[in-house]
């Protein structure tokens, strides 16, 4: 029962946050009971072959979340399609893979966000490989760190904070008939902050 009440909170706030651009119904979370926590499992829709998202959920004081563990595939496949190097106003079939090689992510969440929320990301050793009919390209990632907050001020708005690390990162790319091109940064940081921020616009970001 309990497990069930916490499915229906997660799927509302999950539908709140997308917005009705993006079918919620695709996003349902499945939680289970498992000893000390709760076990969340989540598909990730066009994931090709595993698709599955896993985190222990433990719940907190006034209905706040603690998220650990959180994995997503290991190796991931999905199709897009992209507009034609030779006529942008067509599209063409891309198959894209990524693999990571390890990762460590998890979350504090305030649904209600009256609270402070918290995120932290750390993933190892990322491939994203692509490959169309006209064009390969390959990218890697050293490491991918991520740390952001969401805090709420006295006026009733949103703080938003947030710092990112790229180190180790190259790029290879070639195109049918044109040269290769290989791009590539030791490290790359980047910091943001939106103060104030409208609660009603939380979900976008």
């Amino acid at each position: 029962e309990s497990a069930r009440a916490i499915h229906d909170q997660l799927h509302a706030w999950i539908a709140n946050q997308v917005g009705p651009q993006v079918d919620a119904a695709k996003l349902t979370p499945g939680v289970t009971a498992a000893g000390d926590h709760y076990a969340l499992r989540l598909a990730i829709p066009g994931l090709v072959g595993d698709d599955i998202a896993s985190a222990r959920l433990l719940p907190l004081e006034h209905d706040r979340w603690s998220l650990q563990a959180v994995q997503l595939p290991s190796d991931m496949h999905f199709n897009l399609r992209l507009p034609a190097p030779d006529d942008p106003s067509t599209t063409i079939s891309t198959a894209v893979s990524l693999t990571i090689g390890s990762q460590d992510t998890h979350a504090v969440i305030d649904p209600s966000l009256n609270t402070g929320s918290a995120l932290h990301i750390d993933l190892h050793d990322l491939t994203m490989r692509s490959q169309g009919p006209q064009s390969t390209s390959r990218q890697h990632v050293g490491e991918y760190r991520l740390d952001a907050s969401l805090q709420p001020d006295p006026a009733g708005g949103l703080d938003l904070h947030q710092a990112a690390t790229i180190s180790g990162w190259s790029s290879s790319s070639r195109m049918s008939g044109k040269p290769a091109m290989h791009i590539s940064a030791d490290r790359t940081d980047a910091k943001g902050q939106i103060d104030g921020l409208n609660r009603d616009q939380a979900g976008v970001l």
